[in-house]
């Protein structure tokens, strides 16, 4: 072989090495990051408006939610697509049924948008037919009362114990694993 192949090919391979330990280290810095932002968070209480508007059957009204249970908080805040999620809300029927068969926890899933988008996401409710409660914060309270909560929607939810504090961070329904961490942090509370 020519040496210059030989060259041209130590070369790559001296590159492709050096891309794989800056992903690597990349890799690392990101979970390091992740892990400082978790620890922050499960310090810190998570305080829940004194009123919202719940959305259940087609029908709207004042509502006062109650802290004596755990709750598994699905936050979706103002940066979020509201219609999407709307969409997907019969995904969360299974948290719903768990929720109902044990009476260990409520399930809380809080739209906080825009307010020229209120109305709006008022109305995509009412029309998605969901056979849950559905909570909607006018004024923006949650958002206010919790800054320390990341942007990362990661941390969007969680699982809140009689202390107001997070138990439980991340979709239990995205794994298995994570389905398997839940259920056994709503048999501990």
């Amino acid at each position: 072989m020519d040496i210059n192949i030989k060259l041209s090919i130590r070369h790559i391979s001296i590159k492709m090495i050096l891309c794989y330990l800056v992903l690597a280290m990349a890799c690392s810095c990101q979970n390091s990051r992740f892990k400082t932002k978790y620890l922050n968070f499960v310090r810190h209480e998570i305080n829940l408006p004194d009123s919202l508007t719940e959305v259940m059957n087609g029908e709207v009204f004042p509502y006062y939610l109650d802290g004596s249970r755990p709750k598994l908080i699905i936050y979706n805040d103002s940066t979020a697509c509201s219609s999407c999620r709307i969409n997907h809300l019969p995904e969360y029927d299974k948290l719903f049924h768990l929720a109902e068969d044990s009476g260990l926890f409520d399930v809380v899933i809080l739209f906080c948008p825009k307010p020229e988008e209120y109305d709006k996401v008022i109305r995509d409710i009412r029309l998605s037919a969901s056979d849950h409660s559905v909570f909607v914060d006018r004024e923006g309270s949650f958002a206010r009362l919790n800054q320390h909560i990341p942007s990362d929607e990661r941390f969007h939810v969680f699982l809140l114990n009689k202390d107001r504090l997070p138990a439980f961070v991340g979709n239990p329904l995205d794994s298995d694993r994570l389905w398997e961490i839940f259920t056994e942090t709503i048999l501990n509370q």
